[in-house]
């Protein structure tokens, strides 16, 4: 069916009969008899951030499918002169949503920060809070290697006297 916006109102907060609140937009258009009617979008409505950039006068083909006792629209497009419609909720013309779950690269990635700043905290318990920086940051590197499975070599390996200070008195 073919359609020309009259009025898009702006996203509104209602709340319906059993109480529950909800957002929607009412858009007033007047259909192929040139009838005005008006139809509630939704917020879950794929199809609502499409409606809400359309303004007065904008002409659509809408396509519509029975579900139940109130039928719903499913794709519009937008009637341009002259050239092809533009196709609304189909993949077209809609905002796509990206996804913000973390990739395996990223999570593998963050494993190893979480790894590292453990094995120098750590680290710091072991030495205590006077130990040299490059001394930690060595017995952190061990640590970090050892839960990863990498067997450090024999030049890096720590040796327990290098890690102590000599702070006891003879």
């Amino acid at each position: 069916m073919q359609i020309t916006i009259v009025d898009v109102s702006s996203l509104q907060s209602l709340v319906s009969q059993s109480g529950k609140p909800y957002k929607a937009a009412e858009l007033t258009y007047k259909n192929e008899q040139g009838q005005i009617a008006s139809k509630k979008i939704m917020e879950f409505d794929k199809l609502l951030p499409s409606f809400l950039s359309f303004k007065s006068g904008d002409v659509l083909d809408v396509v519509e499918v029975e579900n139940g006792a109130y039928p719903k629209w499913v794709r519009a497009s937008v009637v341009t002169g002259g050239s092809q419609p533009v196709k609304i909720g189909s993949g077209v013309g809609t905002p796509k949503s990206t996804s913000t779950y973390e990739t395996s690269e990223e999570r593998a990635k963050k494993q190893v920060y979480i790894v590292r700043q453990s094995s120098i905290g750590h680290a710091v318990n072991l030495l205590g809070s006077g130990a040299k920086l490059g001394v930690v940051l060595d017995t952190a590197k061990a640590f970090e290697e050892y839960v990863f499975g990498l067997a450090p070599s024999e030049d890096d390996q720590v040796s327990f006297d290098d890690t102590f200070p000599d702070d006891i008195p003879y």
